[in-house]
């Protein structure tokens, strides 16, 4: 069949040539909650740069979309200067503009002030926290458009300098996450004079049982979405500032708890979830057969105090078969499950067709994460998964085998959970023996497509192998 004649495109009219443009720009992402997902993609800006070169009138349509965000590495900052000239000589072009991202550049930049002035569209910059002096934040502050300037500050420390040497507001600064550890608590006074200024806060990490006993106090952290709470020591006292500290963050939407086990969250009547699966657990005699490592709250719409947010994200280590049980108890508990991570690092085995089964459990299952499952898995004969036929030969890593067995397992899922969205694998083992014995790993995410046909995966998996597998491994479709 002929292929069709781009230039034609020229011809239609401006209106429908931005629809065309608009929708080839829609970012398309595999990532969860963050940032990247208002960035287009690397195959978006492939489609807007074919159509850019069919004729000039297309390309200055196509223009705004090429540079509406832009990233510079740090072996790139020199560049900076080149886009601070063009930005100069040609104002139009400035306004193209809407995210920059520096967060890679470390290198001091004095040119960043002026850069930024000029460009006049701007709405988000994301930038290492280094890089923000002074001269900088006023900048930034007087900008007409800009609204957020993101930056990675774990420990708040370079935040906490810059409260001394200057008394202008952090308002439209974002910190991904900061970590109350040992060097940064809840009661450290670099934590009240950096939130004094009044930054955003999107991720909140607490650990340690002095942080968790102590708590926040009235301390109010504006734009919190995600709060993460891990303890990994016995005992712990219960978190009665909980409650009060949700209630005045309107926006945060998840709570992540983790320890080492369901028994370091028994002491909280707010939350109700580890004590229901202990219980139950308990009482099929499970013992240590499922140990709960770490569950999400979500907000719901109508919910007006915590006991009210919904299970949403369970992570559990699965040591004997009998504790697939646990699955189908957490499933009963929290129907609203959404994301099952499940691990079975010391486990004994456990049969394929019993595992596919507690894993259908889930009715709003979107993402199953299946780490150190392989070597675990019991069949009968013959293993139900087989390669792709353009895999086979006599070199045939195990490392493909395990990548074949978790995708054959998620497809059993994705035939009865028609909400299964997303499959992440994580595999190592060895194969060979004495000098050629050698280390293997699987690191794959596949988004599951649903097809007349059948069921597809689409994603690139990472293979590490020896090399006499190397020449094997063809692409996975």
């Amino acid at each position: 069949m002929a292929r069709p004649d781009q230039s034609l495109l020229k011809w239609l009219p401006t209106e429908l040539l931005l629809i065309i443009i608009r929708f080839s720009y829609e970012p398309v992402a595999l990532t969860q909650r963050g940032a990247e997902e208002t960035s287009p993609s690397s195959y978006s800006i492939r489609h807007i740069r074919s159509l850019s070169l069919v004729s000039w009138g297309l390309r200055q349509l196509c223009l705004p979309f090429l540079f509406s965000s832009l990233k510079f590495t740090d072996a790139q900052h020199q560049e900076l200067w080149l886009l601070e000239a063009k930005c100069t000589e040609d104002p139009t072009f400035a306004g193209f503009v809407r995210r920059l991202n520096l967060a890679d550049i470390y290198e001091p930049c004095e040119i960043l002030p002026s850069l930024v002035a000029r460009l006049n569209s701007l709405q988000w910059l994301d930038l290492d926290a280094d890089l923000i002096d002074g001269n900088l934040l006023a900048t930034v502050n007087l900008h007409p458009t800009l609204e957020t300037v993101a930056v990675c500050d774990t420990d708040l420390h370079t935040l906490a300098t810059l409260v001394s040497s200057t008394s202008l507001p952090f308002s439209k600064i974002l910190i991904y996450s900061a970590k109350i550890y040992y060097s940064l608590t809840l009661e450290s006074p670099a934590l009240y004079s950096v939130m004094s200024r009044r930054p955003r806060l999107a991720h909140l990490i607490v650990r340690g049982e002095h942080n968790i006993k102590a708590g926040p106090g009235a301390l109010s952290m504006l734009g919190l979405e995600i709060l993460d709470i891990g303890v990994y020591s016995q005992p712990h006292s219960p978190m009665s500032w909980l409650p009060a500290f949700v209630s005045r963050h309107e926006r945060l939407h998840t709570i992540t708890f983790s320890g080492h086990s369901d028994a370091s969250w028994r002491h909280n009547p707010d939350i109700l979830f580890p004590s229901q699966f202990g219980d139950a657990v308990e009482s099929e005699c499970l013992g240590r057969s499922v140990v709960l490592n770490a569950f999400s709250i979500s907000r719901t719409a109508l919910s007006s105090s915590i006991d009210d947010w919904q299970v949403v994200e369970l992570a559990i280590n699965i040591n004997k078969a009998l504790g697939l049980s646990g699955l189908r108890i957490a499933s009963s508990l929290a129907p609203h499950l959404t994301s099952v991570s499940i691990g079975m690092d010391r486990s004994s085995p456990i049969p394929v067709d019993d595992l596919v089964s507690a894993l259908c459990c889930f009715p709003a299952l979107r993402n199953l994460d299946l780490r150190s499952v392989y070597y675990r898995l019991r069949f009968a004969a013959n293993a139900p998964w087989a390669l792709p036929s353009s895999n086979t030969g006599p070199m045939i890593s195990e490392c493909m085998i395990a990548d074949a067995a978790f995708r054959w397992i998620a497809a059993r899922v994705a035939e009865r959970t028609a909400t299964l969205d997303l499959l992440h694998l994580t595999e190592r083992g060895y194969e060979g023996e004495g000098r050629l014995r050698h280390l293997w790993r699987l690191n794959a995410t596949y988004r599951v497509q649903r097809k007349p046909n059948g069921i597809e995966f689409i994603g690139t998996p990472t293979f590490v192998m020896a090399d006499r597998f190397a020449s094997h491994v063809l692409p996975v479709e």
